[in-house]
C-alpha cells in the first residue's frame, strides 16, 4: 500500500499503525522503508509493541530501498 502523502500528514504513524495491527492479526509484513532507518522503524514500534518475537518467526520483514535524486 504506497503512500504519497505530503510531509508531516501522519504517514509514519498510519503505517506503524498498520504494522502492527497486521501483526497482532497474525499477518505477516514486509515494511520498505525509504526515508528512515530500520532501527528508528523497529524503536517506535517497541513503544507500543513487542515486536521482538514477530521479527524472530520472521512476521515482519524490514527491506530499506535508497531512492536516487
Amino acid at each position: 500500500m504506497p503512500f504519497a502523502w505530503t510531509q508531516g500528514s501522519g504517514k509514519s504513524i498510519f503505517c506503524k499503525e498498520f504494522v502492527a495491527l497486521s501483526l497482532k492479526n497474525k499477518e505477516q509484513v514486509i515494511a520498505v522503508l525509504t526515508d528512515e532507518s530500520p532501527s528508528n522503524f523497529i524503536e517506535t514500534l517497541k513503544t507500543g509493541y513487542n515486536i521482538d518475537k514477530w521479527i524472530l518467526q520472521n512476521k515482519l520483514i524490514i527491506m530499506i530501498v535508497i531512492l536516487g535524486e
